[in-house]
């Protein structure tokens, strides 16, 4: 049986990888922000969930890819 790849979406069981997507916490120009939690740890946590279709600009793509790169150093138990 071949091996699932880390980042599986399955969205119609309400999972992304191995986290369980629950209720809607907001909404933003790019997307959602989705309640979830690790499925193996019971962790809660705040998914960002981005529609791609809605970053056509140069601007949006720089400001995206900024946000990617804080969130990527930022060092803090809530943010993963």
């Amino acid at each position: 049986m071949p091996e699932m790849p880390k980042h599986k979406i399955n969205v119609g069981g309400k999972m992304i990888g191995d986290y369980k997507i629950e209720k809607t916490l907001g909404q933003g120009t790019f997307g959602k922000v989705k309640q979830g939690y690790h499925v193996y740890t019971g962790q809660k946590v705040a998914i960002k969930i981005l529609d791609k279709w809605k970053i056509d600009d140069v601007n949006d793509i720089e400001r995206v890819a900024r946000e990617i790169h804080i969130l990527k150093i930022v060092r803090h138990p809530s943010i993963i």
